[in-house]
This record gives structure tokens, sequence and C-alpha cells, in this order.
């Protein structure tokens, strides 16, 4: 899968920057409702809907000073908002595009493996995925 936020490759499975533990989460506002002698409450979706996808990549660098540079300025090097796409399937066969308008990087921490390998978890949150980018 290769996943980008703007024209910002954050994940691109297999190779160069492969992807592994993603997740994703769809949740939305349900409103509970207990009513007096009730044999059970009742609950009603009121919408809102969210969807929460998190992720690892690791890179290889080759040698301890780029490692440490792109560790250091990754978050400068892409938009925190935008449109989110998401390609699934191996380039070269058929893939399937989809994406999260309006998202936003949540949450990015990254972390060293090595001298030459870093570690870099996102959380991007967003509203419903869709199947085109307008």
């Amino acid at each position: 899968m290769k996943i980008l936020i703007g024209n910002f490759v954050l994940a691109d499975s297999p190779d160069p920057v492969p992807i592994s533990n993603l997740r994703i989460a769809c949740a939305g506002n349900v409103q509970a409702a207990q009513f007096f002698r009730a044999a059970a409450a009742q609950f009603y979706d009121r919408g809102n809907q969210k969807t929460e996808i998190t992720f690892d990549t690791t890179q290889l660098w080759p040698n301890q000073l780029a490692a440490e540079s792109y560790l250091l300025m990754l978050r400068t090097m892409f938009p925190t908002t935008g449109l989110v796409t998401f390609i699934a399937g191996v380039k070269g066969t058929q893939t399937a595009s989809r994406y999260l308008r309006n998202a936003v990087v949540q949450n990015l921490q990254s972390s060293m493996l090595g001298a030459c390998t870093t570690r870099h978890s996102f959380k991007i949150s967003g509203g419903i995925m869709q199947t085109s980018p307008n």
C-alpha cells in the first residue's frame, strides 16, 4: 500500500518505505437513551463519522547523518492537513485508490533503530473514506 498526504509519500510498501501495523478504526457519535422502566436502552446514530488510521514505517539510510537528519526534520517535510490518498495493490498490477479528505496527521512518533534505520508511527484522522478525491 502507498499512502500520500498531498504529494509527500508517507509509506510505500514493500519498498522503499515499508508499512507495518496498519490499523483502521471507524467510529461515530452514538446517543444512548435510557427510558424509565424500559427493558433495554436504545441507541441512536448521530452521525459525525470519523476514520482513524495508524501505521508504522521503517527506512534504511546510507549513513547515520542521513538517518538522524531525516528523523529531526520529518515533521517539517509534509503538510499536516489535506487530502490523504491510499493506493492499495501492487504498482504495475491492478490498484485501487481511496481518499480521506481534510485529514489531519494527528500524531507522529519517530525513533532510531541502530545507526542507520529510522522508524515512524503515524496516526491520521479524518471523516469517511471516499472513492474519489473530490
